[in-house]
């Protein structure tokens, strides 16, 4: 009860998510992915391909397990570029969406800024440290209360302020 509480208001139903709709979930997934790529290069080349490899994984967790259930399949959605890239990759479910899909976006998240953390810790990168910190809550605060959540129409997310509506 408390963290739906804590969930944005809703705001509106967009059908699709223009450019301008997400632009500061658009801006902080960039530069999130931007730093960990420098971060992840301070263990040379190797590590930074093997980023962009954890990246690329990430995508097919979420599309496997999220994207190929949501409402947004096959157009823009709230978090760039996914929603419109997944009918190119997996072929939609007609399984429900379920709660299962946070536990998969958990796990692309982790593919995401695993490496990073690693390097972070490993070199006792302070200032990139708090930097990443600092750009994943902005990213997810911009997803969960500013433009995502409280527009989306995939009313069967567990994250959604309009949630059996």
């Amino acid at each position: 009860m408390a963290f739906r509480m804590a969930l944005a208001k809703r705001r509106g139903s967009i059908e699709k998510f223009s450019w301008k709709d997400n632009l500061a979930t658009r801006l902080t997934l960039i530069a999130l992915f931007l730093l960990g790529l420098y971060i992840s290069a301070q263990w040379g080349l190797w590590a930074s391909v093997a980023y962009v490899l954890l990246w690329v994984a990430s995508d097919l967790v979420l599309f496997a397990g999220t994207c190929r259930r949501c409402a947004y399949y096959g157009r823009s959605c709230p978090i760039p570029l996914e929603g419109s890239i997944v009918c190119r990759v997996i072929p939609k479910s007609e399984k429900p969406f379920t709660g299962s899909a946070i536990l998969y976006a958990s796990i692309a998240y982790v593919l995401r800024v695993g490496l990073p953390v690693g390097v972070i810790l490993q070199d006792r990168l302070v200032f990139e440290g708090i930097l990443l910190g600092l750009i994943f809550i902005l990213f997810w605060v911009s997803n969960l209360l500013l433009s995502g959540c409280p527009n989306c129409i995939n009313y069967p997310c567990p994250l959604n302020p309009g949630k059996g509506k």
